[in-house]
């Protein structure tokens, strides 16, 4: 079974190499923020505790995030493999993914220089119900502004929540849970 992970910084580039990577593979694409989003229109348990926690401006503990993913990858479209792109962002979710028997047989790190990663990060846009990135220059929505799907406003990314642990310069959790 292939299962990979695409790590690197936002603007890295890890979207459209992980929408390759599926595509050639027929396998899908997972996403911390996609589980997320769904978790919480379904309305389920788990789905209105996401949402609290959302809403008190605290961070969703890597306990939900881990069974947000043991879920998503029990359904039926994983059993050939599955990419996550980005999902493991501490070394708390990686030590549980170890616990959980998530195992990954690739691990792609995407190094990208920081004037590159501004260029790609200013002119970035985001449909905030979907996910839906844009870009003004590389790839920009149909109609100035606006999601292609819905015709609602694209908001600008901002990166300045970001945690330590989520810089690139955090490599603590190399290795862990790769197949050997």
């Amino acid at each position: 079974m292939n299962t990979f992970i695409l790590l690197g910084p936002p603007g890295a580039g890890k979207g459209t190499q992980a929408d390759l990577i599926c595509k050639s593979l027929a396998i899908p694409k997972i996403s911390t923020g996609d589980m997320l989003r769904s978790s919480i229109a379904s309305g389920s348990e788990l789905g209105k505790k996401v949402t609290n926690i959302m809403n008190s401006g605290a961070l969703v503990s890597d306990q939900i995030i881990i069974e947000l993913i043991l879920d998503r990858i029990s359904q039926p479209d994983c059993n050939q493999g599955f990419l996550f792109d980005g999902g493991i962002r501490t070394v708390g979710q990686a030590d549980l993914c170890v616990e959980n028997n998530i195992e990954f047989s690739h691990v792609i790190e995407i190094k990208v220089e920081d004037n590159v990663i501004v260029d790609r990060m200013s002119g970035r846009r985001v449909h905030p119900g979907s996910g839906r990135n844009y870009h003004l220059v590389y790839q920009p929505p149909k109609k100035e502004g606006v999601d292609d799907i819905t015709g609602e406003p694209l908001i600008p990314v901002s990166y300045t929540h970001l945690r330590a642990h989520e810089t690139p310069e955090h490599r603590g959790w190399r290795g862990v849970g790769v197949k050997k």
